[in-house]
């Protein structure tokens, strides 16, 4: 769920669910797949992302119709975009194991700066844009930090 303000809150789910939130109301849109939709950014009424299984991102083009965007891999595997973020004029997606990726035109091109970074959930903060990722195994719980110049990846060993 995401929104710009009270009259304009879309929310995003399973079977490519997508709904806006209306005088109170919740109206589905019809939706450019059926595939589980895992994230939505609401930039303003017109420029709306959602995102989710197989890599599919869209862009609401303001008159009822779902722009397809592309998707530049660094993975020969599908990725799951998990969480978007809007941070100094560009959108960032989450995608977990295979990393960030940052919208430019039309493509979601793969943010290097951060090496193997896990990057599941993104957080806007006064210091910058934060990623945060957790998978089992060696490659273990990553914060990510970019402060309009500079990525920082730093993986966090937790005993449990």
């Amino acid at each position: 769920v995401h929104g710009w303000h009270n009259s304009s809150v879309i929310a995003v789910g399973v079977k490519g669910l997508v709904a806006k939130r209306t005088n109170s109301k919740w109206e589905v849109i019809p939706s450019p797949s059926n595939e589980s939709l895992k994230t939505v950014w609401v930039v303003d009424d017109k420029d709306i992302y959602i995102g989710g299984k197989s890599g599919f991102a869209w862009r609401w083009d303001g008159d009822r119709r779902w722009i397809r965007l592309k998707v530049k891999t660094k993975s020969e595997y599908d990725i799951t975009f998990m969480d978007f973020a809007w941070y100094e004029n560009f959108l960032y997606a989450a995608a977990c194991t295979d990393g960030l990726y940052r919208l430019e035109g039309d493509t979601f091109v793969p943010v290097t700066d951060i090496g193997s970074a896990c990057v599941s959930k993104l957080s806007i903060t006064d210091s910058g844009l934060i990623g945060l990722g957790n998978v089992w195994g060696e490659y273990g719980n990553w914060i990510t930090h970019f402060d309009g110049q500079k990525w920082a990846a730093h993986q966090i060993n937790v005993a449990v």
